[in-house]
């Protein structure tokens, strides 16, 4: 059997800020000189949305339940996606200049800001840069900083069985002419990269789901993946996150979802971290990897959903 990390929470209360009820998708707004490409779905609360390398995975999995409350602003950052310009020519502030630049020509004050997985890092940055301009963060199966690889949590925590999972997918991905890759290499090649990343992806299934044996390649169809933006990301944010204390100081309201099975950002991460939030409520997902919006997306909503309702003692 498994062993887990029991969730625990810090208690804090916030309130809605201002609620939009226009649903429209497929639109460029110009920024900065740049053409941002945004989906725009639901109703009720503003929240930015970076897409992740390109996938739509934002828009497969999260419930329509959320939709009901949230509005969520899915944009592809510049030279991304669907999104004009290019990264080759910005740095990690030029993007953030830009979310800060979309929250204006969408008409927000101040704008909620929805991070998963490594985008959370720019959620946090962007919390600091702009205080005046994020209303609340959400940051889910988040990565508090880039230190060291440790692997104790797998090691320690994951069944045999879900270890031998793990070695029966990458056997399987290595025989279909595939090479497996450990967890933070790279295939250099990136035309290889793009047309194999979901196979090998979903092959580290038992990393990322709490049901090991689920196949999560269907979440990802016909997605290719812009690897430049995850390659972009990885050598702008990780200098700067290198010491945990870059983190240190946030001020909006933050929501904070981790899920227990999550392997490659394990909860264990944040610890000693959450203290230096000015106002942060952590939810750990104890059926959840790294997609508690997907794996548990009835407990995460309401979660979550409760949350926003809720006004807290550090929002203006």
């Amino acid at each position: 059997m498994e062993s887990f990390i029991g969730a625990s929470g810090i208690v804090a209360i916030g309130a809605l800020m201002h609620l939009s009820s226009v649903t429209w998708s497929g639109t460029s707004v110009r920024v900065n000189g740049i053409d941002l490409h945004c989906t725009v779905e639901g109703e009720g609360f503003p929240c930015l949305v970076p897409r992740p390398a390109g996938t739509s995975i934002i828009e497969r999995t999260f419930s329509a339940r959320l939709r009901e409350k949230l509005q969520l602003i899915i944009f592809d950052p510049r030279g991304c996606g669907r999104s004009g310009g290019s990264l080759a020519d910005c740095d990690l502030d030029d993007l953030l200049a830009d979310i800060d630049g979309l929250r204006a020509a969408l008409g927000h004050e101040r704008i909620g800001f929805l991070g998963w997985s490594i985008l959370s890092l720019v959620g946090m940055d962007f919390a600091l840069a702009y205080p005046d301009s994020t209303s609340r963060l959400i940051l889910i199966g988040a990565l508090p900083n880039f230190g060291e690889w440790d692997d104790g949590y797998w090691d320690t925590v994951a069944s045999p069985e879900r270890k031998a999972h793990l070695a029966e997918n990458l056997a399987r991905l290595e025989r279909s002419g595939v090479e497996p890759l450990p967890p933070g290499a790279h295939e250099p090649d990136q035309l290889v990269r793009r047309r194999t990343q979901t196979l090998r992806y979903a092959a580290y299934g038992p990393r990322y789901w709490y049901d090991p044996t689920f196949d999560c390649a269907p979440l990802y169809a016909d997605d290719e993946w812009d690897m430049g933006q995850l390659d972009w990301l990885w050598a702008h944010l990780a200098p700067r996150h290198r010491d945990p204390a870059a983190i240190a100081g946030v001020k909006p309201p933050t929501f904070l979802a981790q899920g227990v099975w999550d392997f490659n950002v394990p909860p264990t991460r944040w610890a000693g971290v959450l203290p230096t939030f000015r106002d942060c409520t952590y939810r750990a997902f104890e059926r959840s990897g790294h997609y508690p919006f997907y794996e548990e997306p009835d407990l995460f909503d309401a979660t979550l959903l409760e949350w926003l309702a809720a006004p807290r003692p550090t929002e203006p």
